[in-house]
């Protein structure tokens, strides 16, 4: 995420909430004041990038956990996902399915989209996208230096880094793991799923304006709608990457990401991408992998399929 502006002294790179409120300096503790003093190299590539400047990141991870300590949290309510958090940011059918931990009525507020494999789900409410915008914004304005989300998007932040952490693993545990099994049985046991990483990605005529088609580091992913663009549909799919199988290139289908709350679930291994924008974009995106970032790419045997779904329903509930 960067704070430099545009030639357009009104447009700040953070979410697109334009405004010209300037966060107030006081009296700083002195991790905050040194990270805010820090030379950050610049974010550039958009191949191989989560590799990019890796030592001024690792160099500084402690200074920069301690200066966020130092500057806090706004919506603390938003850093659990607990009962609390259910109540209040949940869609109202999504709540009832996870408390009945009920697959007949999780299933029945799936909605199958223009591409075969892909599916979505209207999961938060509108305060839960009011909320995570705020948060991500008042930590921005803490000026403390954000890592870049992945190797491609060079504009967002890491999730873990900015302490959210507990709500990653119960959002996974609870809700994307089980959602992850319903849909994609055949793909998946839970031990593909022990891993969650959880990052904001933006885009803007002035920043990032697409993403070229790829497969993500993940066995599942769940890319969940902040701030829609005003194009239509720029996510996009194609094939499935399979090992031992010839690659052969289709044509694109465009799956519109709309609606704030909305979540749209595939296989990290279904190529897609983002067209061109020319307005505002966000989204929360959560991977989901095995232990140490393992992807399984191949489907299960059919005598395998059974005994994954025992094991998910022993392990979560459902």
């Amino acid at each position: 995420i960067s704070n430099r502006k545009t030639s357009d002294d009104n447009i700040v790179h953070f979410y697109f909430r334009f405004s010209s409120e300037q966060s107030s300096e006081g009296e700083c503790a002195n991790a905050l004041k040194e990270a805010r003093a820090l030379d950050v190299p610049r974010t550039i590539s958009t191949t191989h990038g989560d590799i990019e400047n890796a030592d001024f990141w690792d160099d500084n991870d402690e200074l920069l956990q301690q200066a966020r300590k130092e500057w806090g949290k706004e919506h603390v309510g938003l850093y659990r996902f607990d009962e609390e958090f259910i109540s209040e940011f949940l869609d109202p059918k999504v709540k009832e399915a996870l408390e009945q931990k009920s697959t007949a009525r999780m299933k029945s507020v799936v909605r199958t989209t223009e591409k075969e494999g892909v599916f979505k789900i209207k999961m938060f409410n509108e305060k839960f996208v009011d909320s995570i915008l705020d948060e991500l914004s008042f930590q921005e304005k803490s000026k403390i230096p954000m890592r870049r989300p992945n190797g491609m998007n060079r504009y967002g932040c890491i999730l873990n880094e900015l302490g959210f952490e507990e709500f990653l693993k119960g959002l996974s545990d609870r809700l994307l793991k089980p959602i992850a099994q319903i849909l994609f049985s055949r793909r998946v046991s839970v031990q593909d799923l022990t891993t969650e990483y959880g990052f904001v990605v933006q885009y803007h005529p002035a920043s990032d304006v697409n993403l070229a088609e790829h497969a993500d580091a993940s066995a599942i992913t769940a890319n969940i709608c902040l701030l829609p663009s005003k194009e239509d549909a720029p996510l996009f799919f194609k094939n499935v990457r399979e090992i031992g199988e010839t690659t052969h290139d289709v044509e694109p289908v465009k799956v519109a990401l709309d609606i704030p709350g909305e979540v749209v679930f595939h296989l990290g291994q279904h190529i897609h991408g983002v067209s061109n924008v020319t307005s505002s974009r966000s989204n929360m995106v959560v991977w989901l992998m095995g232990d140490y970032g393992y992807v399984r790419v191949a489907p299960y045997d059919e005598h395998e399929i059974l005994a994954n779904q025992l094991s998910f329903e022993k392990n979560y509930g459902w």
